[in-house]
Order: C-alpha cells, then sequence, then structure tokens
C-alpha cells in the first residue's frame, strides 16, 4: 500500500496538463507620411518607441475584457492578462502578441482577437491610424 501512495504522489507532482502557445505579430508604422511615402529615420524612431506604448494599450484592460466578451470566454481579465506576452521585438517595429491556453483553439482565436481589438481600442483612444 505505501507504494502505490507513493506512485499517486510521483504521478500528481509530474504529469502536467498541455499548455498550447500561439502568436501574432504586429508591425507598427506610420499612416500617411506628409513628405511623400519615403520614411526617415524619426519615423523609424518613433515607431520603435510607439511599440513599447502599443504593447500596454494591448494588454490593457478595455482591451482584453473586449476580447472576452466577443469571444465568450469564461475567464477573468487577470487570468487572461495572466496568459499573454506582448514584447517589442528589439531594434524593430514589431511587436509580438504571445498566448497561452490549455485549448489550442482558444489560443488561436485570442490571439486572432487581441490585434482587432487593439486597433478600434487605439483609433478610439488617438483618434489616428497607425497600425
Amino acid at each position: 500500500m505505501g507504494n502505490s501512495y507513493c506512485y499517486k504522489c510521483y504521478s500528481k507532482l509530474f504529469v502536467l496538463d498541455p499548455v498550447y502557445e500561439t502568436s501574432k505579430i504586429l508591425m507598427v508604422n506610420k499612416a500617411k507620411n506628409q513628405e511623400g511615402n519615403v520614411i526617415n529615420y524619426q519615423d523609424v524612431i518613433l515607431n520603435q518607441k510607439l511599440v513599447v506604448e502599443y504593447a500596454e494599450i494591448s494588454k490593457s484592460r478595455s482591451v482584453l475584457d473586449k476580447v472576452i466578451d466577443d469571444l465568450e470566454l469564461n475567464m477573468e481579465y487577470e487570468e487572461l492578462r495572466k496568459n499573454i506576452t506582448v514584447s517589442p521585438v528589439k531594434d524593430t517595429e514589431i511587436m509580438k502578441i504571445k498566448v497561452e491556453d490549455k485549448n489550442p483553439n482558444i489560443a488561436k482565436k485570442i490571439a486572432n482577437k487581441i490585434p482587432q481589438v487593439f486597433t478600434q481600442e487605439l483609433i478610439r483612444i488617438t483618434k489616428a491610424d497607425s497600425i
């Protein structure tokens, strides 16, 4: 009986549910350049700085609560936020949104929905169209 108990403890300690990961990449750029379509160095630097701000907006309560509502997810904001990582790709105008979930279909739906809601929210906040 002692061996059976130890086996159950061992099983509980080392058997993990799979967690699936998916990601989306967004590129930030200016919608229109006043001097034509030529992008200059200042535009690139500005966009790199915007990526950091946009990463925070994409994890905001207003964005994630709408994702939860739109996808009818059975989770709260805090739970969803801990399963999402948004980070700028170093020295680029790109931000990466990574989503983890035990269900691969849910992870994919969330990863697809965040950029949609984020873009709507960003336009609402800034009245700009720079994504």
